[in-house]
């Protein structure tokens, strides 16, 4: 009987992986510090390279107490998306206190409500799909935030899609009064198919 050796009988010998195996992952694009500014605006990280992106948001917080948060996309001609195309839903628990809210005719994605003004308190997960696809964008995503009436966390999960088939270079984040805290990061990932 013949004893078959593999070509790569040894770690410092594997020259290639096996078809099968699927290497996708996330490629960092960008990082950006906040300021002590009315918004920040990234423009590009949305390219034909990648299909979805994912934006991690962690420790940045308005400068006004009891503020919004939003974002819009800005489209190839460096235009910011402020029409009606943004169908929006929001939701959350802050203790034992649930709420939701949404519209089908907003001029912005909004993805925290009411938050404090304690500096580097919000941190988001956000993933964002055919932004520059001339597609229908999608967004899902959460974020986690002090909220402005007590000191309970607040989770909340967002999402938002864009009722227009536009390509977006883009996208600006703000408050909806007031400028940020110079605190935290704003960072963006594109995703790998393979």
């Amino acid at each position: 009987m013949a004893i078959i050796k593999p070509n790569n009988n040894t770690i410092s010998a594997i020259t290639a992986l096996p078809a099968a195996i699927k290497t996708g992952g996330l490629v960092h694009l960008s990082s950006t510090s906040l300021t002590s500014a009315s918004s920040v605006t990234i423009d590009p990280p949305f390219s034909s390279t990648y299909k979805s992106y994912r934006i991690i948001v962690n420790g940045i917080s308005p400068a006004t107490s009891d503020s919004d948060l939003h974002f819009t996309f800005i489209k190839s001609d460096d235009s910011e998306d402020t029409a009606a195309n943004y169908r929006t839903t929001i939701g959350g628990n802050s203790g034992g206190t649930r709420s939701s809210t949404g519209s089908e005719t907003a001029t912005s994605c909004q993805w925290g409500r009411a938050v404090h003004n304690d500096s580097g308190t919000v941190s988001a997960d956000i993933l964002i799909t055919n932004p520059q696809q001339s597609m229908r964008t999608s967004v899902i995503g959460i974020s986690n935030k002090r909220p402005h009436a007590n000191a309970l966390g607040f989770a909340e999960t967002f999402g938002c899609w864009m009722n227009v088939s536009t390509s977006y270079t883009g996208i600006k984040f703000y408050p909806s009064s007031g400028n940020w805290n110079a605190s935290g990061t704003i960072n963006v990932y594109g995703q790998t198919d393979s």
